[in-house]
């Protein structure tokens, strides 16, 4: 597309070529939309309607970077839902079938090949480079929790302990941050968080080495803290011929709620003493019992393996054996 053809000329960061995409993601369905940038915000006018992209920028940056992942995050975005963005084409042409003029040159709507449509994005994308804020921005979940790593500070284990919770998060993070991890699978790792009111900031492994605490020690606090909340509101459960349980947690602790031994415990009551679990995505697992036939199991792992690839905060591909003590890799 346009984008991947920009960068080659113009270095421009994540945040930089996320815009750009989005710009053309809109200009793709409606070439006459006026698009604008709001200051120096992640945030765009489309038409007359504003629209803050920090949510989905933070989604967009833990997906693959897809085309089909930039359009599942944009298409929970109401204004820039295909049929939204088709209706303001409708309304303003009066004929869907028009064409559109972009930078003097008469284009087919969509046209992603025309040079005049190339010199439009450079200009635009020269802008957004000028505009970007120099201060790192910092990345909102869907239920609000905000990652502020750095800014959530424990002066001892003592404080550290009634405020951290386990998590698994992409084996990508590494490039970013040096957290304290083991590894969950050849998807993830299992790390740790400690959380303030809607702020949550990565236990790095220099602040294991401040507190002086073990892996141990700092696992049986987490999943402490983590029983207080194990079964959240957001949780399911289906009956049937086949019983699972699915939650979709409003905190970012969804997938990690399978280490809670309370919340396995309240698992089994509905799918039996061994189940197996999928969590594609750190903010939904779903937990199953292990009658599922081979048909319904392939069913199961092809909507995981589309589901990790698209959805933000991917966790694993993998579907898991668990018990009330028993926790492995189904193979």
């Amino acid at each position: 597309m346009v984008a991947s053809s920009l960068n080659a000329e113009i270095k421009i960061d994540s945040k930089s070529e996320f815009l750009l995409r989005v710009i053309q993601y809109v200009k793709n369905i409606n070439p006459a939309v006026k698009v604008s940038r709001i200051g120096n915000r992640l945030a765009i006018k489309v038409g007359q309607s504003p629209i803050d992209l920090e949510n989905q920028f933070s989604d967009w940056e833990e997906t693959d970077k897809s085309d089909q992942a930039l359009k599942t995050i944009l298409s929970k975005v109401p204004p820039l839902s295909v049929a939204r963005l088709k209706q303001m084409r409708a309304a303003s042409s009066g004929d869907d079938s028009s064409s559109a003029t972009t930078a003097g040159n008469t284009v087919p709507p969509g046209s992603r090949s025309d040079t005049g449509s190339l010199r439009t994005q450079v200009s635009i994308t020269e802008k957004i480079i000028t505009r970007l804020p120099k201060k790192q921005l910092q990345g909102r979940t869907k239920s609000g929790y905000r990652l502020a790593q750095g800014e959530i500070r424990a002066k001892d284990w003592t404080e550290a302990a009634t405020k951290i919770y386990p998590q698994f998060v992409p084996r990508k993070i590494l490039k970013k941050y040096r957290v304290a991890h083991k590894k969950l699978d050849e998807y993830s790792l299992y790390t740790y968080v400690l959380v303030e009111g809607r702020k949550y900031s990565y236990v790095s492994e220099e602040d294991k080495h401040r507190w002086n605490v073990s892996w141990r020690a700092m696992r049986k606090a987490a999943l402490k803290n983590l029983d207080r909340i194990a079964v959240p509101e957001g949780i399911r459960f289906k009956s049937g011929k086949y019983n699972y349980v699915v939650v979709k947690a409003k905190d970012p602790f969804g997938a990690s709620r399978i280490l809670s031994k309370r919340f396995r415990r309240h698992v089994i009551k509905h799918v039996g003493e061994e189940f197996f679990a999928a969590m594609p995505n750190r903010d939904y697992l779903l937990c199953f019992n292990r009658e599922l036939p081979d048909g319904e199991l392939k069913k199961i792992r092809e909507k995981l393996e589309q589901d990790y690839r698209v959805r933000p905060y991917p966790v694993s591909k993998n579907i898991f054996l668990v018990a009330l003590y028993r926790f492995r890799i189904l193979r």
